[in-house]
Order: structure tokens, then sequence, then C-alpha cells
């Protein structure tokens, strides 16, 4: 959640104009101010009472309908590399992996196949080429991933260049009831362990259903939290299903502003 203190102006005169048209007077707001047990029993019959405090049980069973195994995603991956670019294409040479796995889905910890390149840019561009060759429609921002503009972070994994077998838990660092940013996450993170473009992979080889279950609420969006981005670098990239508009949406923002509607990935193991 985030903090009364961010409040906009605008936010601030809608707030007071709906109090005072409920009835409420300076004197009451005044009592309210100076008796923090009134103003406790306040938030709590907004949480009790408002649809928005419904948080999800966490319950991610229903989506693993959506989630292939190693050996289907390969095929999805050698599907989609013939479609690639040919600058973002991969040798045929990487794609002969092995695929046998006792592993059980889940997106809690979710198998899957990760390809990297020698640099980050190139990495992050076939990636999101999987998800625009794979959903409806995907909005890039515009938001500059070359080096000078995009690193990773110290609690990101490096790869050699090739497809490397991980495994992720997609949603991760979740915390719909609080809310959290990027920072806090960082801050408590294991070195080599938060996703930078791995989410978006392991998202793009999936049913597409997965990525479209996305409402910030049962399944959560989620940020790059492994990925650096912008001017100083203050910033990190985020991805998020748009149902209104049917597209993936790919943006980046403060790495200090705070989400409770947003998971920021990590991985639970990768091979060596």
């Amino acid at each position: 959640m985030t903090r009364l203190f961010d409040m906009t102006i605008g936010q601030d005169h809608e707030l007071k104009l709906a109090l005072q048209n409920a009835g409420m007077t300076l004197e009451d707001a005044v009592q309210v101010g100076g008796n923090p047990q009134l103003a406790a029993k306040m938030v709590a019959a907004l949480r009790v009472d408002s649809p928005m405090r419904a948080y999800p049980d966490r319950d991610f069973s229903r989506y693993n309908q959506y989630l292939r195994p190693l050996s289907e995603q390969l095929e999805v991956l050698r599907d989609l590399n013939r479609r690639m670019p040919s600058k973002l294409r991969v040798s045929d040479a990487w794609l002969d992996l092995d695929t046998a796995s006792d592993h059980v889905q889940g997106v809690e910890d979710l198998e899957t196949f990760f390809v990297s390149f020698d640099l980050l840019e190139p990495t992050w561009a076939f990636s999101q080429k999987l998800v625009e060759l794979t959903q409806p429609a995907i909005y890039d921002s515009g938001f500059r991933k070359d080096a000078a503009n995009m690193r990773l972070h110290s609690t990101a994994r490096r790869y050699a260049p090739g497809i490397h077998r991980v495994r992720i838990n997609l949603v991760d660092n979740w915390d719909p009831e609080n809310g959290r940013n990027v920072e806090q996450v960082r801050e408590r993170a294991v070195s080599k362990q938060l996703g930078a473009v791995e989410p978006i992979g392991a998202y793009a080889l999936q049913d597409p259903r997965l990525y479209q279950s996305q409402d910030g609420e049962n399944l959560p969006y989620f940020d790059c939290a492994g990925i650096e981005q912008g001017d100083g670098f203050r910033q990190a990239p985020y991805s998020y299903w748009d149902g209104l508009n049917r597209e993936v949406y790919f943006c980046s923002g403060s790495a200090d502003s705070v989400d409770s509607i947003f998971a920021a990935p990590s991985l639970v193991w990768r091979s060596a």
C-alpha cells in the first residue's frame, strides 16, 4: 500500500470534499487527529467494508493448467526461434537440450528455459519478442535498454551465453496487504536470486492464458527487480497484462515506488 503522505493535492481535495459531503466537520477531523484509537477504528472499518481489501488467499493451483512441462516449452521455444528476426535467432545447437524432469510445476516454482546473450540488451529483446509472438499485442513505453541506461543489479544472476534451465518463483516478493518497493526487495534479497529478464521468458513459454490471468489481485503483475534502469539507474522495468486493451505492457518506473499489485520474481534454482 502507498503511504498516506504520498497523497497528491488532487486526491487530498477529493478526500476532504467526500468527508465534508458525508457530514464531517473540521471539529470532527481535529477529534480524529487527536485520538489515535478513534483513527484506528476508522481505518479498521474501511478495511472491513471495502471490497478492495479482499486479499487473495494465495492459492495459485488454479494456474497449473497453464503451465507446460519442459518438453513442451522446448518445442514452443524452437518454433518461436524460427520466427525470430535473424539478429536474435539462436543456433539450433543451443536448442539441443535435455528435458527429462520429475519436477511438479507451479507458479511458485516453475521450471523453464532462459535464453541469455553476451549483453543484457539483446537478452531482453529476445525475451520480449517471445512475448510479442505469443500474445495478441505488446506495448513498449520506449525506455532505453542500452548498456548506458540498463544494467543488472548485484542481486541478479549472470549467465554465459546460451540456454539455461532455471526454476523461478513468479509470485515472490508480493505483499498485497502492505505493499513494498523494489529497493526494499533488493535489500532483503539473497545474492544472485532476483529475477531480471527471466520472468519474461518464463511467462512467454507457458500457455498465453497465464500472462492473461494477471490482474494484480489473484495473480500479480511483476517487477524485474534484478535490473537497474534509467537516469542514475534509479528505475526498474516492470510488465503487466492489460485486460482492457488485451496487450502486455513493458515499462520502467521508480525503484522506490510502493505497490501492492506487483511481485518481484526470484530464482529458485538454475543449472550450472
